[in-house]
């Protein structure tokens, strides 16, 4: 026979490997925990040893193959041992002939699989014997499962051995010995499954007594019970036709039987951890085999959804052997519970963010006393483990007391140990975070995602695909977080049952705030996997009875006071007892305290309630008389009738502590006690002291006498042991009891309580911040956190006596209103001021209608809440610098707290009232297209060209979902459906989303041919109408997407506008043509037009509620109202606006007509006069391209390319009052020393004021013909000299106000653009409009030089600026190459009136590719102190620039953007750097000592034109004026 026919037994050693590559998880290359497959055609093999997470595993295992031919191809593969599958890294194929050839280690090479981890070159280190005898035999006796040792198996490998052992060796006697071998396996499996079963299951009766009423084991003992018993039930066949099976279930008996021959397991030591870690671990084995064999959770046998299950049987067996080994050794190996569930770590950093879940820590929560509820858990545990139940639900109602929470504890730590609970959520009403329903999906999520590495990815994938899902409605929560990542998981019921358990759901908020949540549970339970089982315990509430109870897969299972729990509440308080005698310390107590007797009449006072014996318990422990305490609980008299058990328990409780006969401990208690029940969150004792004004450690007292019904948790905050502890203290039929709370009247006391507090603590900048727009960092004391956030909430809940407490509040708010609107920004919580404002305007409005003052001043800080918030939340000090200086001078707020001197003074054109604009929303980082309410008026949306949608909350402003994403490109159009659980968008196509989640409900559409500019619904929500740049109208299916009508052509340019009639039969359209259209939604023919009449683009169309009129917007500056029936044009050319009309509605009740332009400003019109009704609202910096009035009429939303969304109220029909002094400033300058300013106006007039108390000195002054371009103050401030329009230069004395010199008249100049004076005032400086320079002497009027033309090409000087010697002056011009913008500077000597040098900067492209975009302007110029550098600022684009350059050279000179300020005030001075660093007009800030702070954004388009030291001077093109005055500290 030849070498390669014949067959060789192998000794294959895989040693290590090297180089593995990683593996990807979540888009991220992870380090491998590697193990080895080799796999002949007749046999696999794979090493026992999971390597752990490594680039270079080492397993040094030996395998052994006892019949391969040279030929025979042998695969090296490594996996990745993962949870969901095994993931193949690298590979290769030999065959044995190649791998014979070595005689000590060697290396192959391996091929990486599908990775990315390029760098990875595997290899893999082997060593192989052949060998004749011991391989056979080890293979033998290795092979035999450890379920199959059976006698005959023995047999059957003695005899190989002997036949090799006489044999020669060879071939023939390895075929021989092999062939008996088999014979012999054969022989072995004879042996059934049933046999192992059934010698298991005897086992498992045996401990079910042995171990009854040991905490650790027994619970496992009955779950092992059950599975068993129902695998026994298993047809034998289904069982034996699968070797591994008979296998596997031959290893488990194996164990069982080793623990046979112990005569008390119970008494003997060391074995009861042993045993638990068995049951837990045969639960886990039968689960499995259930499973495998098609009789368990899941739809698919578990072979077709685990991809190794040979290993997985494996890896049980191991797990059984190890355990049989610690039961022989009588210590508990390192055994890892082997279940089907493979667990990896689960990344949940992201998901805790995300989800924001509540801490469930039940470390504290007690378990039932071993050996007690055994009827409950075992119905309980037969529901979870039957795969045939058919509810998903378990409902078990009971009464107050009797367990339920102790109950759902304990099943919770035995399945958590079976690794079967998926979550645990119980319910509390004294903490507020644990009783409110908005986190329960949220928590349930996080912790499913803890629980189940998949069930995490699904949950992870969901919230990156929208990010919003977390804060959307419930039932979206559950479908998208429960129930379609469950339901998503194939093969999840393959690992058999997941329990998840809500407790004392009845403390789940109340009746309505739960409402959703029940609802949501008990209708979409019913789609969840059936391997789901959800346990709900709660009190019998009659909302909780009546949703659960109509739903057919809700099993009910109610828990009432038996004979059994009497046994149980027997068992726990016989164990008490006798703990609290083992307890004492010096002993008193005889040891068979407290006698038969006193046991048994605790166990019939208890009535079977365990919080009855729990309480009682404690109360005798919780003393240092315990037989004084047990001998009031026996002196009790019988109950009445009626009178809960509960109620005398706890009465008892309560008297027989303290000192009650004490006249002042009644009031003390109440105080302290009634604090702990109405607290809207746990509080310590340190912290309720403070709030009281209590002595210290007043309330640790009471609560140390009271530690049987009040408990401390770990953080040493403090909550009633029961809810019927808080239900007996404040039952009105104990009002007559020294106990008794009345919550109302300790809510008040609450109320009086944090006021006065926070009238002690609150001060200005209470924490010591230094105001800066960097971010803050601050906190405040637990108590004066509590009452700043709770006091308005505590003083809503009292309805008596209310008159008293309203004046206190007003007291209060007179002196520390902002005082606690700072601490509340420094609790990052002052949106909810808002919230709070409007809760107590309602309490006042309702109980205290008479304090008129009060009202008006929570009234004005509701609007001083809402018009600065965002800047109040950048920080809280800017309440004083920057919110209090520009509220308005006449408001109760701005007389009650401005401080003259102290702060900021604002005059000019400020404020006197509260304007219409309500809020400003900030977020879009893009122009503002689209705006919108929801029906309800409860949310705004909004869409932008940064490509997304916004949702905010109307009330507050705040974003209620993060940015929805999808388009590519701008967003153009936005609504809600009708019903408002929609939003629809368009731009690049059309989307809908889901306005609770923001997630995506369909989209994109596609079919227009251009971007789509207008969409509207019908107004049943069942259509769509688009309108697009491409000309046409369509028309779609709102529920599919599919197109209905259209296109609808007969526009000649771009469709700009859409809109639905109110019974949806017509569509108007309004075009880029100057047309407008109305259209049959039904037929897609046209009803009416085009009518014509406007002059440019029609922008805009909307119907009028009654469906009678059409109002249409066009970019010709007009409205225009037509006849929806006749097309008649109603209402001729409403003129007012300036420029483009951009978006026009109808207010809800049609009497009104609401416009915005881009003028940027918003008009309201009489529909039916075309007359204005009110004054312009101003406010946004930019255009206004969209406006929608809210539902009730009262507001408007607008949205503006200054990325704002803007609401104003609409009921007043006047603006604000300005106190303005000045008409239409153009050009201002401080004097030097800052005492005065001087004014130049468009109408060619001057004015000189006061800079520090804002009142006029002289003007108008009267002189110049046209516009006052540009003024300066002479050094000394004794003149001002003025450049016009009018080519005229004019000094002006400070003193009279008078013209001393001029008009000094320029030749051939259009009009004069820039002014400079020399430091010593001899010399004055003027550049024109048409590029020449003039030079003239101050004093005399004599012009030194002039027109001096260099080379600027004729180009106007825009900027003049004289060196500080006096010897040269600089020019400034824009111009021009062929394709860039230049700047061009100058330098002259002014003694001779000769150039100097000339540099040129480029300032950008002719033409922007943006048309949006802004040109780069020059805007400012200034000489260093010494002349040696000049710096300049540009400005475009909302970008700024600052340059320096040698004053000699123009060579740049470095100025990184972090130091720029610092080299401008070395440099340049300290009135220089101001100005230069001030911000212009579209960002909208000034300096606050070299600081930035933000102007509030209600002010429109203001640039600071001049500053100085203290003083900035602020002016627009609207011709608001404003001067800011800083203190001078």
């Amino acid at each position: 026979m030849s070498d390669s026919a014949r067959k060789r037994p192998l000794t294959l050693t895989v040693i290590r490997a090297s180089g593995i590559p990683r593996y990807s998880r979540w888009g991220a290359l992870t380090l491998p925990r590697s193990f080895m497959e080799i796999k002949t055609e007749d046999a696999t093999h794979r090493t026992k040893k999971t390597a752990s997470r490594s680039s270079d595993p080492v397993w040094n295992e030996s395998f052994v193959f006892i019949q391969l031919l040279s030929t025979t191809s042998i695969s090296f593969k490594v996996y990745h041992d993962g949870r969901f599958g095994d993931t193949l890294l690298c590979e290769t194929t030999v065959d044995v002939g190649e791998i014979l050839n070595h005689t000590d280690e060697f290396d192959l090479q391996l091929k990486a699989v599908k990775n990315k981890d390029h760098a990875s070159k595997p290899t893999l280190t082997l060593r192989v014997r052949e060998d004749t005898r011991s391989a056979i035999v080890g293979s033998a006796i290795k092979s035999v499962p450890s379920g199959l040792s059976t006698p005959a198996a023995v047999k059957g490998i003695g005899k190989v051995e002997g036949a090799l052992e006489k044999a020669d060796g060879g071939l023939t006697t390895s075929e021989r010995a092999s062939k008996k071998f088999d014979a012999a396996l054969k022989k072995a499996e004879a042996l059934s499954s049933e046999e192992s079963l059934k010698t298991v299951f005897n086992m498992l009766g045996k401990f079910s007594i042995v171990f009854d009423g040991l905490a650790g084991v027994h619970p496992f003992v009955g779950i092992a019970l059950k599975v068993v018993r129902a695998l026994y039930q298993v047809p034998k066949a289904q069982l034996d036709r699968d070797k591994k099976v008979v296998s596997l279930i031959g290893s488990m008996r194996d164990l069982y039987s080793s623990m046979r021959e112990f005569e008390d397991i119970r008494k003997t030591k060391g074995l009861e951890d042993i045993i638990e870690k068995a049951l837990q671990q045969t639960i886990e084995c039968v689960f499995f085999v259930q499973e495998y064999v098609g009789n368990g959770f899941g739809d698919r046998l578990v072979h077709q959804t685990i991809s190794d299950t040979g290993a997985k049987i494996q890896q049980f067996e191991d797990a059984f052997h190890n355990l049989k080994t610690s039961i022989s050794e009588k210590s508990l190996l390192h055994v890892t519970l082997v279940t089907s569930r493979i667990w990896e770590d689960v990344e949940t950093l992201y998901l805790a963010t995300e989800l924001d879940p509540v801490d469930m820590d039940s470390a504290t929560r007690p378990l039932c006393h071993p050996g007690t509820r055994s009827k409950e858990i075992q119905l309980i545990t037969e529901w979870v483990i039957d795969p045939n139940a058919g509810s998903r639900i378990l409902w078990l109602p009971g009464p107050a007391g009797f367990g339920k929470s102790t109950l759902s504890t304990t099943l919770a730590h035995s399945f958590s140990s079976l690794r079967r609970l998926a979550a645990f959520v119980f319910f509390n009403r004294e903490t507020q975070e644990r009783s409110s329903p908005a986190a329960v999906v949220r928590t349930l999520a996080y912790q499913l995602a803890q629980f189940d590495q998949r069930i995490g990815q699904k949950i992870h994938d969901a919230i990156k695909a929208s990010p919003f899902i977390p804060r959307s409605h419930i039932r979206n929560q559950f479908t998208k977080l429960i129930v379609e990542p469950l339901s998503s998981i194939e093969g999840l019921g393959a690992d058999g049952p997941i329990l998840v358990i809500f407790d004392a759901f009845d403390e789940c908020g109340n009746v309505e705030t739960r409402n959703a949540l029940l609802s949501v549970l008990a209708e979409e339970s019913k789609n969840l996997p059936s391997c789901i089982r959800i346990l709900l315990t709660s009190r019998p509430t009659p909302d909780i009875e009546r949703v659960l109870s109509k739903q057919s897969h809700v099993k009910r299972h109610d828990l009432y006071v038996t004979a059994e729990n009497s046994g149980d509440v027997e068992l726990f308080v016989r164990y008490s007892v006798t703990s609290i005698v083992e307890e004492q310390d010096v002993p008193v107590l005889a040891p068979d305290w407290p006698g038969e007797r006193a046991i048994l009449e605790l166990v019939r006072r208890a009535g079977g309630l365990f919080i009855w014996a729990q309480t009682a318990v404690r109360y005798i422990r919780e003393t240092h008389d315990p037989a004084g305490h047990l001998s009031i609980l026996l002196g009790m008299e019988a109950l009445d009738d009626g009178f809960h058990p509960l109620t005398q328990l706890y009465t008892t409780a309560l008297m027989s502590a303290g000192n009650w006969e004490d006249r002042t401990f009644p009031p003390v208690f109440r105080k302290i006690v009634g604090a702990i029940l109405v607290v809207k969150t746990p509080l310590t004792p340190a912290a309720i002291d403070t709030i009281l004004c209590a002595p210290s450690n007043q309330s640790r007292q009471i609560v140390s006498y009271y530690g049987a019904v009040l408990l401390t948790e770990p953080d040493g905050t403090i909550h009633t042991i029961h809810p019927s502890f808080y239900d007996t203290l404040t039952d009105r039929s104990h009002a007559g009891e020294k106990w008794f709370i009345d919550t109302g009247l300790h809510n008040r006391d609450m109320a009086f309580c944090c006021i006065d507090l926070l009238d002690r603590d609150l001060k200005e900048n209470i924490c010591g911040l230094v105001h800066s727009t960097e971010p803050f960092s601050a906190t405040l004391a637990d108590a004066t956190r509590y009452a700043c956030t709770s006091w308005v909430s505590h003083v809503a809940a009292v309805a008596d006596d209310a008159s008293a407490l309203g004046d206190h509040v007003y007291k209060f708010l007179r002196q520390h209103l902002l005082h606690w609107l700072e601490a509340m920004s420094i609790l990052r919580q002052f949106r909810n001021c808002i919230v709070l404002h409007r809760q107590l305007l309602t309490w006042i409005d309702t109980h205290v209608p008479m304090l008129t003052e009060l009202t008006e001043l929570v009234n004005d800080s509701l609007r001083f809440c809402q018009l600065f918030a965002e800047i109040i939340e950048e920080h809280p000090l800017s309440i004083y610098q920057v919110a209090l200086p520009f509220a308005p001078t006449e408001s109760l707020l701005y007389k009650q707290f401005y401080q003259e001197g102290a702060l900021p003074k604002v005059w000019g054109d400020c404020l006197t009232s509260w304007p219409p604009m309500l809020q400003t929303l900030v977020g879009h980082t893009g122009d503002v297209i689209s705006v919108a309410y929801s029906p309800d008026g409860s949310r705004v949306v909004s869409c932008s060209s940064d490509e997304s949608v916004r949702v905010w909350d109307a009330a507050t402003g705040a974003d209620v979902l993060p940015p929805l994403r999808g388009h590519d490109g701008d967003v153009r159009s936005v609504t809600f459906s009708p019903d408002g659980l929609r939003i629809l968008s368009g731009g690049d196509s059309i989307r809908i989303w889901d306005a609770a989640s923001g997630a995506s409900v369909l989209g994109p559409l596609l079919g227009h041919d251009g971007p789509i500019t207008s969409l509207a619904y019908s107004p049943d929500g069942a259509k769509i109408f688009s309108g697009s740049s491409d000309k046409t109208i369509r028309v779609w299916d709102a529920k599919t997407g599919e197109p209905i009508l259209g296109p609808l052509r007969g526009h000649d340019g771009s469709v700009q506008s859409v809109a639905s009639s109110p019974d949806g039969l017509k569509i108007a359209s309004g075009s880029s043509d100057a047309t407008v259209c109305v259209w049959d939604a039904l037929a897609g023919t046209t009803v009416l037009g085009p009518l014509k009449g406007h002059e440019g683009g029609v922008m805009s169309v909307a119907f009028s509620p009654d469906g009678l009129k059409i109002a249409s917007a066009s970019d010709d500056s007009t409205i225009r109202v037509w006849d929806a029936t006749t097309g008649v044009c109603i209402l001729d050319s409403l003129r007012g606006h300036e420029s483009i009309v951009a978006s026009v509605a109808f207010s809800p009740d049609g009497s009104r007509i609401i416009s915005g332009a881009r003028d940027s400003t918003i008009r309201i019109w009489d529909a039916i006069t075309g007359a204005e009704v009110s004054a312009p609202l101003r406010g946004h910096q930019s255009y206004i391209s969209s406006i929608a009035p809210s539902p009730d009429g009262s507001r408007v939303v607008s949205g503006s390319h200054d990325e704002t969304l803007r609401i104003w109220d609409t009921t007043a029909h006047t603006l604000p009052s300005y106190k303005s002094p000045v008409e239409a400033p153009l050009s201002t300058a401080f004097s030097l020393d800052g005492s005065k300013i001087v004014v130049g106006h468009y109408d060619g007039n001057l004015s000189i004021w006061d800079s520090t108390t804002g009142t006029n000195i002289f003007g108008p002054l009267h002189g110049h013909q046209d516009i006052v371009s540009s003024v300066v103050f002479t050094a000394d401030g004794s003149q001002v000299i003025s450049a016009s329009y009018d080519s005229t230069i004019r000094v002006w004395d400070t003193a009279t106000g008078n013209s001393v010199l001029g008009p000094l008249e320029h030749d051939q100049v259009e009009a004069l653009l820039s002014l400079a004076i020399s430091p010593d005032g001899s010399k004055i400086a003027t550049g024109s409009l048409n590029g020449d320079l003039y030079i003239w002497d101050a004093t005399t009027g004599t012009r030194l030089f002039g027109p001096l033309n260099g080379r600027n090409g004729g180009i106007p000087i825009a900027l003049l600026a004289i060196s500080p010697d006096g010897s040269q002056v600089i020019s400034v011009s824009h111009g021009a190459s062929e394709s860039h913008r230049i700047g061009t500077f100058c330098a002259w000597d002014v003694t001779s009136g000769t150039a100097i040098s000339t540099f040129t900067t480029v300032l950008g492209p002719l033409e922007p590719d943006d048309p949006d975009s802004e040109l780069i302007a020059l805007e400012l110029v200034a000489y260093s102190l010494d002349g040696s550098k000049i710096a300049f600022r540009t400005y475009g684009d909302r970008k700024v620039n600052i340059n320096i350059w040698d004053a000699k050279t123009g060579a740049g000179i470095p100025a990184p953007e972090d130091q720029v300020s610092e080299i401008l005030l070395n440099s340049f001075g300290r009135d220089v750097a101001r100005t230069f660093l001030q911000l212009p007009l579209l960002q909208n800030t000034f300096p606050y000592y070299m600081k930035t702070t933000k102007i509030p954004s209600f002010i429109q388009g203001i640039i600071a034109s001049a500053v100085h030291s203290r003083s900035v001077c602020l002016h627009d093109g609207d011709g608001k004026f404003l001067i800011i005055r800083f203190p001078s500290t």
